[in-house]
């Protein structure tokens, strides 16, 4: 039983929120997730993932069960990395485990995320765009924006540059 939790935990449930990047200069500092198991290469070449911001302090309101904090510990000894530390040596500094927590407080839901938004990732052009983005501002309010947005570069070291170098193979 232990053993499938760590799985959930670690991103082979069926949610598998991953970290792509954290803005400590951000409002309520925001951690930038992707949802692994969304993500699809499209018949006319880029890929589609859904993203969400969470608030840092809207999850620590939301800590892990001290059994879940264990089980992350444990997929973390047994050699878990988030994708994250792959792209950012710093936050590989505790072999991941901190990337690992917010990882697995994520997955277990509880906390509301500001938006979710669903990416299309050109990875030859080096371009992306928005296809759909809902914002959640508040209990039971919620903004909905269905306009397929312009492709747009991503600056080296942004959020977009983050995401692509975890989404594009």
């Amino acid at each position: 039983m232990a053993a499938a939790s760590v799985l959930v935990l670690c991103g082979a449930g069926p949610i598998s929120w991953k970290v792509y990047n954290v803005n400590t200069k951000a409002p309520d500092n925001q951690v930038f997730l992707y949802e692994m198991g969304t993500m699809k290469k499209l018949p006319s070449g880029p890929i589609s993932v859904w993203t969400e911001t969470l608030s840092v302090d809207a999850m620590l309101k939301h800590p892990l069960s001290p059994e879940a904090v264990a089980q992350v510990k444990a997929s973390v000894r047994a050699g878990y990395r988030p994708p994250f530390t792959k792209i950012s040596p710093a936050a590989g500094a505790d072999d991941g485990l901190g990337v690992a927590e917010m990882e697995a407080i994520a997955n277990a839901g509880g906390t509301t995320p500001g938006t979710q938004s669903l990416w299309e990732v050109d990875c030859a052009g080096d371009v992306q765009r928005i296809l759909s983005a809902s914002e959640f501002s508040g209990p039971g309010k919620v903004e909905h924006y269905d306009a397929v947005g312009d492709w747009t570069h991503f600056a080296p070291g942004s959020m977009g540059d983050s995401l692509s170098r975890l989404v594009c193979p």
